[in-house]
């Protein structure tokens, strides 16, 4: 799965909120973020970037259907 970087932080929060409850294991909680493919960061223009990069970000961002 893909995620935006504030869905990530949401997700792994709560997979080590559930592991400090006890309410997973270590290898439950690495099992989980294994299928994390890849974050897309979001945030403040893209300043300094190369053209290519930002239209490769683009590209990934329009594959998964990702609103920003």
């Amino acid at each position: 799965m893909i995620m935006t970087n504030e869905e990530y932080t949401d997700f792994s929060g709560d997979l080590f909120a559930k592991f400090r409850a006890g309410e997973m294991t270590a290898e439950e909680v690495c099992a989980e973020l294994d299928k994390v493919e890849g974050v897309v960061f979001s945030g403040p223009p893209r300043r300094n970037l190369p053209e290519k990069t930002i239209e490769e970000i683009e590209e990934i961002k329009r594959e998964f259907n990702i609103k920003s």
